[in-house]
């Protein structure tokens, strides 16, 4: 029986990419999960939080139709830290995913984003990950996802122009592509760095890394640690203490506004 991954979509596009990494992925069985109402694009903090517990639930509705592992296309990996603590299968965000195999492949990586506002969401991702010393630089094409296809080559040209830099400024051995809509340019940057007399410089694209790498996991029984990712609901439980544990708590440090806050908790009780 083939493995089943479902790529869930959380925002609105009219690429089609999703189809070259279904045709080119043998041995699993791969379907595409587009939400509806939702932005079309996920470069504002304030269009992920709209849609987080969305992908949550579409995450949820994969593992009770069977399906064996779950990709969240976007670079931001919306919901995907929350949806491993709901389902039992794997998850995977494609900026992590992409991130640590990076990380095998060289010593430092290079991460290629639409637009400058982009560049803190990958410095924050990377302090989270704890890749600090192996992190080279974030560069922006100064592209909008929804553009991205507009001009082709005018979009291969910046991205083997930014790669270079990437390479010969900032030291990177590795270029992550930062937008899962960047599928397919991979080969092409390639071979402009060859070009450029950077050869053997690995050029990685997220999305078709994460759906194998999705595939792989769930073929080999792997999931989330419940460690690291314990289910909501035994979390929930555990952190409903009696209100007679708050007497035997340490007591706080001498300062006036705490003292007002409790003062107001006891009234309250």
């Amino acid at each position: 029986m083939s493995t089943r991954v479902r790529i869930v979509v959380p925002l609105r596009s009219t690429w089609d990419g999703d189809a070259t990494v279904i045709s080119s992925t043998g041995g699993l069985r791969l379907e595409v999960d587009r939400m509806a109402g939702v932005p079309q694009s996920l470069e504002a903090a304030y269009d992920v939080a709209r849609v987080e517990r969305q992908v949550v639930d579409r995450v949820v509705a994969a593992r009770d139709e069977g399906v064996d592992a779950v990709v969240v296309r976007c670079m931001r990996d919306v919901g995907v830290r929350a949806a491993r603590e709901i389902v039992g299968i794997p998850v995977v965000g494609p900026a992590q995913a992409t991130f640590q195999v990076a990380c095998m492949l060289g010593r430092r990586f290079s991460v290629l984003v639409t637009l400058p506002r982009s560049i803190e969401v990958v410095e924050d991702q990377i302090r989270k990950w704890g890749l600090r010393h192996r992190f080279a630089s974030a560069r922006a094409l100064d592209v909008p996802v929804q553009q991205l296809h507009d001009d082709e080559e005018l979009l291969l040209d910046r991205m083997g122009e930014q790669a270079q830099a990437a390479v010969e400024h900032d030291g990177a051995h590795v270029v992550v592509l930062g937008c899962t809509a960047m599928q397919g340019a991979g080969a092409a940057v390639e071979r402009r760095l060859a070009r450029a007399g950077q050869a053997g410089v690995p050029v990685i694209e997220p999305l078709s890394l994460s759906v194998r790498l999705a595939g792989v996991l769930a073929q080999l029984g792997l999931s989330g640690s419940s460690r690291t990712h314990p289910a909501a609901a035994e979390f929930i439980r555990q952190a409903q203490w009696p209100r007679s544990r708050w007497a035997s708590l340490p007591p706080l440090p001498e300062d006036p506004s705490t003292h007002q806050f409790l003062d107001v908790e006891r009234t309250r009780q």
